[in-house]
């Protein structure tokens, strides 16, 4: 019965029930990519929307999401949120349903967070506030508290707290007298402010060209006595940079007092060992490009709680408990703490008989935060809902999203398929009205006699104070879950929608966030292989059991965007999305097109990729997408195949927890508290897992220095079933404050039964019931003791720096492995995977093939295949059908290299060193050792190289090399990788499939031995037949190029000394006419058109061959050509990027403003000459909305380069 129930669960994550052969064909329209689809400025149009989604339909995409935001672009007609913005909306969901697209809208104006103009005060973002008096007691107090500053002059009491003065009250660093200021600021009038400020002053940190470190010193007129420091950081919510503290009693040799100490936007305070010196040293990190503001460096001769800031979630930052104790007079008793919030009246005015001492008295209340819905315009901006409120979140969905759904009527779950929160970047919320109700309802116990802890004052003790703060968080990230997240699903459920969300950043539990979401969602940037967080989607996906995992793809910034993306380019890394378990693109971005027009159009300003239909590769990004098509519809099927699931901490915010890491071969999982408290069962054989089916053998809960008895006890009761579990740090205490001091006697009671005599050396795993719990072991140690082998390794003897991904998911019928190359070179290699018995097939998502592996070996229940793929190439290895027994065919080919270069790569020098040279290491025998193949990766970071050779500060990896005799050197900052060779492509030697008479079919293509089950045969194959001279080309009309020429040999057209060629972007036409004779037609022929920029489609004789969108850049053509003449045609589409800069060596035809990175500029006002349909005066031929690119910068390589060559190939047949 539970076989039968696994089975119908796991039949029900297939995609709409499309069959799988069926579905890699012709994938549904919701396997698709998806894009958003950012309206900008009020520039919106009915024309622009219905020829937008066609265009969309045309190319492959499966829909898009409306994200009405400010551009820049000069402002358009449309209002945000008025009707006639609403009846464009309602346009793009019925056009959408005519092309059976999907159509999903972010909840509000903007991309952060959920709000509007419609947001009342009341419903807005709240923080909590204080003002502190200091009065003699022994005598009647008679006086008003001040009240603090309010927000939108919008104000309410708390409470009213009054308690005997500790140590450090009162105390003002600014008035220190004596106190000099100096820095290595390039602008000495700023460093002043960093002791003592107005206004907005502050030091302004940029990137240092030198590499050195920003440091500032504070010199005391006498010794200074200091225990803790505060620096205020100004920059946005999302960046930060790290410090350091010394102090010196000569200002020549300083003593570390912090270290690499992470600060982000907002007041950061940080605690160390009491010191006294002379000299204070701040050193400051390169910030970036972004670049941050510091002020107010203060040091204290007295303890309070460090990050107090971010510990109340003011702000964001560290959220580790102190481990420096505070003195006995820097703490207040429970006991002395009095609530005078009854003595106060309505004005504020206090009437009290105060007991002898001096006392502080803390007036409680809260106001506003302040934030908006953002980036919008000006009718869409307003205030931000409170997240912690059903009733704020209401209001904010009715505003927006409600009449939406109201006007799309039987639309809406149909064409109108989702609401959206995107980004959470409205920085943070510690209040709201009910909280003091709902802290008590969660936690168990009043939060408001403790509120003087949030001011950064002990009570009881530093443990005491630090578990309160642990409670006070928890509740925030609760309630954010509960009204915001899972209210706003319920939302999207009595509307018939799916709910999108990138449930991060923010106050909370990022897992609990976001395990409501349909459709959870990462992002990642293009410009390198980085996956972001599409880990994190996948994991939400697979954990809650939902089909789709969505990422915001390809994200470009202002470096690597500018209209260089290509699908060549971003095939690697999207393909490492894929393994990470994101089975949705969601390109960014797709601007609206208002208007038809000669050139880019309307742009997202300096963000994205520019994906849209006025980008000139639109016609032919068909082809990618049809891969991705096919990809995602594969990696929707069943659910993954998982090894641990790992249990996030209790303390929040938090995220995933993945440590120990499992190896490589080895799949994982998260889930947040909550999900293994009342979601996570024993499922048997010893596994756990969840009730829609996705099981795991092994359990990781290593989050345990603080955690409530409520996961003790599940951990004891799991493991007493039969669990495999892996413990952390064994706790001496409860998570927080609920049931104290009881609590902490029930966490010892079941930390002892479950790790009793553990201590991580001597004894690593002891039996608890049926099961067994693990301490101080990595993932590798578990394993074996488990007996569970990896679940996908690749092998090649020849080369150990090659990076190989994979996936693997299960459907009822079939186990479906993705299997990517992550280098820019061909790999070969032997894959084994954790499947036995079943005949391995190979699915092409690129052109759609399916076919048996050539050859495969069944070992010790383990399934042995020998794989070749392209660089950045892909394969799904499907197992279904039953084997009869081993398919091993040996092949082994040995090619002639006579006259073949033979990759050979020397490190000749390697430091890894400050970027300003002072200081670094020598690492060229370690790098020298890592060449495998005569090829080297490495990433360039203290891990790799087990030292810090300059700490807190910034390095390089420079090498110098010669790669089969040629010198070369490159540099990568700290963190980056280095691959050498990068884009080396190889003639394959050979190419095999098994064919449906059980036959293997090999195609040699160079001349050598081949040996198949030990019988070797030379093979010779005919010549090449290069084709790179003489070609004729022609432009099309309108984009400033002649309309032909004519190359003796193929070159860049960039390279050409016509400007309307060297400028040219678009799509040119080359055309090329040779001679074959009877001898050279019939064998296999390989079409390599070598370099292309960036994407090409063949014609051999008139007949169409296909597109080439990747690296590298070949087809197969035999079945084209004839005897006697031929015509070989390649359509080669570039890039806008050489016509934009063509287009500066024109006078400018519009004017602009608010120049942007690099000196990058926004349109300021639609040119009169645009506005009545007319040329542009000046001969500029491609109108954009911002400019990218400059006079004289360096033209990209474009059109077809070459070599191109015919590669005729042997076919031998070996009989089953």
């Amino acid at each position: 019965m539970k076989r039968l129930l696994a089975l119908v669960l796991l039949s029900a994550l297939f995609v709409r029930g499309v069959g799988l052969e069926e579905g890699f064909q012709s994938p549904p329209m919701n396997a698709r990519p998806q894009t958003w689809w950012h309206w900008i400025d009020g520039n919106i149009t009915r024309d622009g929307i219905t020829k937008d989604l066609e265009a969309m339909a045309k190319v492959g995409l499966g829909g898009a999401t409306i994200l009405d935001i400010t551009g820049p672009a000069p402002s358009g007609p449309v209002k945000t949120v008025s009707p006639e913005w609403f009846g464009l909306v309602q346009h793009a969901i019925v056009e959408a349903r005519r092309l059976g697209l999907e159509i999903s809208l972010h909840n509000c104006p903007g991309w952060s967070s959920s709000g509007g103009p419609w947001i009342p005060k009341e419903h807005a973002m709240k923080r909590l506030t204080h003002t502190e008096t200091i009065v003699e007691g022994g005598k009647r107090i008679s006086i008003t508290l001040p009240r603090a500053w309010a927000t939108m002059d919008f104000y309410r009491d708390i409470a009213v707290l009054a308690f005997p003065m500790v140590s450090g009250d009162g105390f003002d660093f600014r008035k220190v007298d004596g106190v000099k200021v100096s820095g290595n600021h390039k602008d000495q009038s700023q460093v002043g402010f960093l002791f003592n400020h107005k206004g907005n002053e502050r030091v302004q940190l940029g990137p240092r060209s030198d590499g050195k470190m920003h440091e500032f010193v504070y010199e005391f007129a006498e010794p200074y006595k200091a225990k803790m420091g505060s620096l205020e950081v100004l920059c946005n919510d999302w960046t930060g940079t790290s410090i350091a503290v010394s102090s010196s009693d000569d200002g020549q040799k300083y003593q570390p007092l912090i270290q690499n100490h992470r600060v982000r936007g907002g007041l950061n305070s940080f605690v160390f060992k009491e010191v006294t010196a002379r000299f204070y040293k701040l050193t400051v990190r390169d910030a970036g490009s972004a670049g941050i503001g510091v002020r107010s460096f203060q040091l204290y001769p007295f303890s309070r709680i460090g990050n107090i800031r971010a510990k109340a979630l003011y702000s964001y930052g560290i959220y580790d408990p102190d481990a420096i104790e505070p003195s006995p007079d820097e703490i207040i008793k429970e006991s002395d703490i009095i609530d005078l919030s009854s003595k106060m009246d309505a004005d504020g005015k206090l009437e009290w008989d105060a007991p002898a001492g001096r006392y502080v008295i803390c007036r409680f209340g809260y106001s506003l935060t302040g934030k908006r819905n953002h980036p919008t315009t000006q009718s869409g901006s307003g205030l931000e809902c409170d997240k912690m409120s059903k009733a704020a979140v209401r209001c904010a969905w009715n505003g927006m999203m409600g009449k939406i759904v109201e006007n799309a009527g039987e639309l809406s779950g149909a064409s109108l398929k989702g609401a959206l929160i995107d980004s959470y970047e409205v920085g943070s919320q510690n209040w709201t009205d009910t909280f003091a109700a709902d802290f008590k309802r969660l936690r168990g116990y009043d939060c408001i006699r403790y509120l003087p802890v949030v001011t950064g004052r002990f009570v009881n003790s530093l443990g005491f104070s630090e578990r309160f703060l642990m409670d006070f968080r928890r509740t925030i990230s609760d309630l954010f879950a509960e009204c915001y997240s899972e209210y706003f699903k319920e939302l999207c459920v009595q509307s018939k929608l799916d709910f999108l969300s990138e449930p991060y950043g923010g106050p909370f539990d990022n897992l609990l966030q976001g395990r409501y979401a349909d459709i959870p969602m990462g992002e990642f940037w293009g410009g390198s292989n980085n996956a972001g967080n599409a880990r994190f989607a996948g994991n939400l996906a697979q954990v809650n059991g939902k089909i789709y995992a969505g990422a915001e793809s390809f994200t470009a910034d202002p470096v690597n965007g500018r209209w260089q993306s290509c699908p060549d380019i971003h095939k690697a890394q999207g393909d490492n999305v894929f393994s990470q378990g994101v089975n949705r693109y969601i390109f960014h971005s797709y601007a609206h097109q208002p208007w038809d027009v000669s050139g880019p159009g309307m742009t997202m300003g300096q963000w994205g990729f520019h994906f849209n239909r006025h980008n000139t590769l639109w016609p032919d990004y068909e082809g990618w997408l049809g891969y991705v098509g096919r990809a995602q519809f594969m990696l929707q099927q069943g659910r993954i195949v998982s090894d641990a699931l790992y249990v996030a901490s209790e303390v929040t915010p938090c995220g995933e927890n993945y440590d120990p890491p499992v190896p490589y071969g080895y799949h994982s999982n998260a889930c947040d508290v909550r999900s293994l408290l009342d979601r996570i069962e024993l499922r048997g054989d010893g596994r756990i897992g969840y009730a829609h089916g996705l099981t795991f053998p092994v359990l990781v809960a290593t989050r345990t220095r603080y955690v409530s008895a409520a996961v003790l006890r599940k951990l004891l009761a799991l493991a007493e079933g039969g669990a495999n579990i892996v413990l952390g740090e064994r706790p001496t205490c409860a998570f927080g404050l609920s049931g104290y001091p009881g609590s902490d006697d029930e966490v010892k009671q079941l930390a002892s039964r479950l790790w009793g005599d553990l201590d991580g050396k001597d004894k690593k795993m002891r039996s608890v019931g049926k099961g067994r719990v693990f301490f101080g072991v990595g993932m590798d140690y578990v394993f074996e003791q488990l007996g569970l082998k990896p679940d996908f390794t690749a092998v090649n003897k020849l080369e150990s720096n090659f990076r190989i991904q994979y996936l693997h998911r299960r459907t009822s019928e079939a186990d479906i492995y993705f299997v990517s190359n992550q280098m820019g070179r061909v790999s070969e290699f032997v894959a084994t995977f954790r499947v036995s018995g079943r005949v391995p097939e190979l699915w092409d998502a690129e052109t759609g093939g399916r076919f048996d592996a050539p050859s495969y070996r069944f070992v010790d229940g383990m399934t042995e295949v020998q794989l070749r793929l392209d660089q950045s190439g892909s394969v799904f290895v499907v197992f279904r059908r039953p084997a009869f027994g081993d398919k091993v065919v040996d092949v082994a080919y040995v090619r002639d290299r006579s006259g073949d270069e033979v990759n050979q790569l020397v490190i000749r020098k390697a430091e890894y060193r400050a970027i300003d040279r002072n200081g670094g290491m020598d690492v060229t025998a370690m790098l020298n050792g890592m060449v495998k193949g005569g090829s080297l990766y490495v990433i360039a970071s203290n891990a790799t190289f087990r030292h810090d050779p300059t700490p807190m500060r910034v390095k390089e990896l420079y090498v110098e090399y010669t790669y089969n005799g040629k010198d070369g050197s490159c540099t990568v900052r700290e963190n980056g990788s280095l691959e050498i060779p990068v884009g080396v492509q190889s003639i394959p030697t050979y190419d095999s499939r098994r064919l449906d008479d059980g036959s293997l079919e090999i195609v040699v293509w160079g001349n050598g031995r081949l040996v198949v089950d030990g019988s070797g045969r030379d093979v010779r194959v005919p010549s090449k037949v290069g084709l790179s001279r003489d070609w004729s080309v022609s432009f099309p009309a309108g984009r400033g190029a002649p309309s032909e020429i004519k190359l003796d040999a193929l070159a860049s057209l960039s390279e050409h000394s016509e400007p309307g060629v060297k400028y040219f972007s678009g799509t040119s036409r080359y055309v090329k006419e040779f001679e074959l004779s009877k001898d050279d037609v019939g064998d296999p022929v390989l079409l390599d058109l070598g370099n292309v920029q960036v994407m090409a489609r063949v014609y051999v004789n008139r007949q169409y061959a296909g597109l080439l969108w990747k690296s590298p850049y070949r087809i197969r053509i035999e079945p084209y050509l004839k005897v006697g003449k031929n015509v070989l045609e390649v359509r080669v589409t570039n890039r806008w990027v050489n016509r934009l800069i063509g287009d500066e060596e024109l006078p400018d035809d519009a004017t602009w403003r608010n120049p942007g990175a690099g000196g990058s500029q926004a349109l300021a006002a639609w040119p009169q000459w645009f506005l009545e349909g007319k040329p542009s005066p000046t001969g500029r031929v491609a109108f954009t909305t911002f400019k990218h690119w400059h006079k004289g910068d360096q033209l990209k390589p474009s059109g077809l380069i070459g070599p191109v060559q015919l590669i005729r190939g042997t076919k031998i047949q070996v009989k089953p």
